[in-house]
């Protein structure tokens, strides 16, 4: 699939923008509402950042845990049970943002 939106036309590129921005930013939300909360600083770490692929052709939405503690948080430790919040947000956001794609697909392509 990747390889055909790479030649697909400008309209569709802005769609698959939008809704790699939508789709990062979501699940940003969703991250943060499912993160626990002791300090808030967990929570408050999270970012979306949207690679537009001016450059490079690549559009890329990243969700990040900036906190040195998120992925003991989210897998767990010894001592401690899993928390996931990362996961589960990309679960709940990653039908619409599939579904958004195809309908890409259907009209641009």
């Amino acid at each position: 699939m990747a390889d055909r939106f790479r030649a697909a036309p400008d309209k569709a590129v802005v769609m698959i923008r939008e809704a790699t921005a939508k789709a990062a930013l979501d699940t940003q939300r969703v991250a943060r509402e499912r993160a626990p909360v002791d300090t808030g600083y967990l929570r408050s770490s999270i970012a979306a950042t949207i690679d537009p692929g001016s450059t490079s052709g690549v559009i890329v939405g990243e969700v990040t845990a900036g906190a040195e503690y998120a992925a003991y948080v989210e897998h767990g430790t010894s001592r401690q049970r899993p928390q996931p919040f990362m996961r589960p947000a990309h679960e709940q956001v990653k039908p619409v943002f599939v579904q958004m794609i195809e309908q890409i697909e259907g009209k641009a392509l």
